[in-house]
């Protein structure tokens, strides 16, 4: 026998709604907060660079 599959009620589809927009919003928070940690990285590894750099080329001493 086939199931006959009926159509979501209006109420459902708001609720579906309202969810994926939640989910939305928490993946775009997510995303702006790794690049935000990407780019703490990426600056402080070029200051460490930096200071390696000037350190071995004799511009810093003890």
């Amino acid at each position: 026998m086939i199931e006959v599959i009926t159509d979501p009620s209006y109420e459902e589809l708001e609720e579906k709604n309202r969810q994926l927009k939640g989910r939305l919003k928490e993946a775009r928070l997510s995303c702006r907060m790794s690049w935000s940690l990407a780019l703490v990285c990426m600056a402080m590894s070029a200051a460490s660079t930096l200071l390696l750099v000037l350190t071995w080329s004799g511009y810093i001493m003890r």
